[in-house]
């Protein structure tokens, strides 16, 4: 695959970034490789030959993520993951997973091309990210790590839990969509958008 002229869904984008007193910082993630794997579940030999390859296993629990030199394996269903590298290692990875995967019933497919991924960071990304997905993203079992495929505006994303420390979490986005979503989170975060969380209410007296 020949990369040399690549540009991001969003180079040149003269959107401010980082909206003034929003309390978040808004970036596109560069030079990001990502493959499409897919494996049977019962196929044990071929997780062993991925966990030889990748130097640490796939993630089996639901909406979980594993990663580790420099490589991070999302969970996407009960046989799929994307795993996401360096772009220019993405071609070698995706062949040399191939190699060790052999005759196994499975698909490793580059799709680096397919998606932009956002990354949202700053105290107010749960409340930017709330206002447009319906995920309770102050649950108990939102901690870094978590992936989930949902919507933000009504447009399918996948959102992956970076860091509490500074709170981040990335958006993997079509790219199709990668502007209108650019768009929308800047608008969405700016200062005059806040939200407020007001927690727990007591109940109103009878």
């Amino acid at each position: 695959m020949a990369d040399l002229n690549f540009h991001g869904a969003l180079s040149g984008s003269n959107i401010v970034a980082s909206p003034s007193g929003s309390g978040v910082d808004i970036s596109e993630v560069q030079n990001l490789g990502m493959l499409d794997v897919r494996i049977l579940p019962q196929g044990r030999n071929a997780l062993t030959a991925v966990t030889m390859e990748l130097g640490f296993s796939f993630p089996h629990t639901p909406r979980t993520s594993a990663s580790g030199r420099g490589r991070t394996a999302l969970w996407w269903s009960v046989d799929q993951w994307l795993v996401t590298c360096a772009r220019a290692r993405a071609q070698d990875l995706a062949d040399r997973l191939e190699t060790s995967l052999g005759r196994a019933h499975s698909m490793v497919t580059n799709v680096s091309d397919a998606r932009s991924v956002i990354r949202i960071s700053g105290d107010q990304t749960r409340e930017l990210l709330m206002k447009g997905c319906n995920l309770d993203l102050l649950a108990k079992d939102m901690a870094p790590g978590y992936v989930r495929r949902t919507q933000i505006a009504e447009i399918p994303v996948a959102l992956h839990f970076i860091s509490d420390a500074p709170l981040s979490f990335d958006i993997y986005v079509f790219r199709s969509y990668a502007t209108y979503i650019w768009q929308w989170l800047t608008i969405a975060g700016r200062a005059s958008a806040a939200l407020q969380f007001y927690g727990t209410q007591p109940p109103p007296p009878v």
